[in-house]
């Protein structure tokens, strides 16, 4: 069997995240599961989906990298898309300081800078 993982990134289009976080959810433990973030561009809607479809509200750190380019697919990827890019996490509701940290540490080895924001703000805009 696989080790368990600490961090789950949920990085799909806005429209089906909601159902991704509710099956991502289902397969989760009731309790002591891993830390689960996003890359979606609002995080409002998001942070409320999380809280009806996760076991545990606490385990979600809301995210949203400010990086990416006009390209698609793997021709278009880059190693190095996300150094010196800006990553808002969202720090708001019950989510702890160690799971906030964890997540903040995935960004970080990619060379990002990590703010910490609430997911209001960063859906107004406020980041920046």
């Amino acid at each position: 069997m696989a080790d368990p993982a600490d961090v789950v990134v949920v990085a799909t289009p806005l429209p089906v995240l909601a159902d991704t976080l509710a099956a991502v959810g289902a397969a989760m433990p009731p309790s002591g599961g891993p830390t689960v973030t996003d890359v979606g561009s609002v995080k409002a809607p998001v942070v409320a989906a999380a809280a009806t479809s996760l076991p545990d509200a606490g385990c979600f750190v809301a995210g949203h990298p400010m990086a990416g380019t006009e390209g698609a697919g793997w021709d278009a990827s880059d190693p190095r898309l996300f150094a010196g890019a800006t990553w808002a996490l969202a720090g708001d509701g019950p989510v702890g300081l160690d799971r906030w940290r964890a997540v903040a540490e995935v960004p970080l080895a990619d060379g990002a800078d990590v703010v910490p924001v609430n997911a209001t703000d960063e859906d107004l805009g406020a980041v920046m």
